[in-house]
């Protein structure tokens, strides 16, 4: 057994389609089990965006269609009472995505207007394909030698991610699709693919946002290594990465300039300002001290912020820990509204690309998350009424972890620090 298994890991185009073929099966198991699921509120909401898409709507322009509108929301179709009950409730709701992630819906609406399962579907096959992604990841940059450890990560971290099973398969969501594209902009990069990575990167930002926060990675990983920055080929190289991204995103938002933005700025502000809810990682402060959880809230920032700055003044993390902690402090630290879907875009990123450069560490953050996501989910469907009180200790205990990889890079000897120019890393032999 432990051969075959072997064997087929050194088939790279056999592995791969083995854990894509063996993704999707899971999924697609799953999604037979539970027909009711395609009812989500979530997914009614993402078929309500598509339908105003399909029927040639402006979704952040309340005022275009008003009539098609309240047809829409009066139907029965992709019906949700809360969502339904008033025509601004729906309005916001329907236009609470960015451009591409309501193109998205809507091209999956032109195929069958809001057809609960194709959503479903689509969902879990771009979720197997980012298992793909994570495999291959995993296999060309994390330097694992023990077979076992990247079986257990590429089945962990893709094939039957924890979060991604129950967020992307049982509940219909689709940030699945944005992590693909954050890590695929990142693979590419890395593969010095300069138009590819550039085109996935701007989707990125036009899908859900976060993409910006990897784009210097992105930029870092596509230049030379050993070559000045102000040399003329690396400016050329840069400068064509940052036009081509800045178009790969702009494309999907000029359609639908200027109303967007005020959609953006609402929701940031909600997200940012409200009380701890779903899976936020302050929801056991806010338990524990209703009074003063801002204050701990504010601590917990300033302590996770000078932590970074100071390793970076003393050159212990260079651009792959920056662009780490820039996306893990927005999406799993600043917004205090996230369910758990939202917030794994942070963490499978995160471990993700620690791995290309820290292998050891990558491998400990890796079985944390798979172990950790394991038991909240198993421990959120002993006590449903605390689910998301199961997830939200889930982030918070990521967010430590990671916590925990910065000071041990700032804590390690010299000969095993990583410099801003990214160029010594050491190899993990586990």
């Amino acid at each position: 057994m432990y051969n075959t298994i072997k064997r087929l890991l050194n088939t790279a185009t056999t592995s791969l389609l083995a854990v894509f073929l063996l993704a999707m099966a899971v999924r697609v198991a799953i999604i037979a089990k539970t027909p009711g699921k395609a009812n989500n509120i979530d997914i009614c909401i993402y078929m309500d965006g598509g339908q105003l898409v399909s029927h040639g709507i402006n979704p952040y322009n309340h005022q275009e269609k008003v009539d098609v509108r309240n047809a829409l929301r009066t139907d029965s179709v992709a019906y949700h009472y809360y969502v339904d009950e008033e025509q601004k409730r729906w309005d916001d709701y329907a236009s609470s995505n960015l451009p591409l992630s309501l193109l998205f819906y809507g091209a999956i609406d032109s195929f069958s207007t809001a057809n609960g399962l194709l959503y479903r579907l689509v969902f879990v096959f771009f979720d197997s394909l980012l298992a793909v992604l994570i495999a291959q990841i995993i296999l060309k940059y994390w330097k694992i030698e023990n077979t076992w450890y990247r079986i257990i990560l590429i089945a962990g971290l893709g094939i039957f991610n924890p979060v991604l099973l129950q967020w992307g398969a049982l509940i219909p969501e689709e940030k699945g699709l944005q992590i693909l594209l954050m890590l695929g902009a990142f693979y590419f990069a890395r593969e010095k693919r300069l138009l590819l990575s550039a085109v996935l990167l701007g989707m990125a930002v036009a899908f859900k946002g976060l993409g910006a926060f990897i784009a210097p990675l992105c930029l870092f990983e596509i230049l030379d290594r050993g070559v000045p920055f102000y040399d003329k080929t690396q400016l050329r190289k840069g400068i064509l990465y940052v036009v081509l991204s800045i178009a790969a995103c702009l494309v999907w938002f000029l359609p639908y300039m200027p109303e967007v933005f005020s959609m953006m700025n609402t929701r940031l502000n909600d997200n940012i300002d409200s009380v701890p809810m779903h899976s936020a990682i302050w929801i056991l402060s806010y338990r524990l001290a209703p009074d003063h959880w801002e204050l701990i809230r504010k601590a917990g920032l300033v302590i996770f912020i000078a932590i970074n700055l100071v390793a970076v003044y003393k050159r212990k993390i260079g651009m792959v820990m920056i662009s780490c902690s820039a996306l893990m402090l927005f999406v799993d630290l600043m917004l205090n509204a996230g369910s758990i879907d939202r917030m794994n875009i942070g963490f499978l990123c995160v471990v993700a690309i620690i791995g290309t450069r820290y292998p050891l560490h990558g491998i400990r953050i890796g079985l944390v998350y798979i172990v950790l996501g394991i038991v909240s989910r198993i421990m959120g469907k002993m006590i449903p009424s605390e689910a998301e009180f199961m997830d939200s200790l889930f982030s918070l205990a990521m967010v430590i972890s990671y916590t925990a990889v910065l000071i041990n890079l700032f804590k390690e000897q010299q000969k095993n620090t990583v410099h801003i120019d990214e160029t010594e890393y050491s190899h993990s032999r586990a």
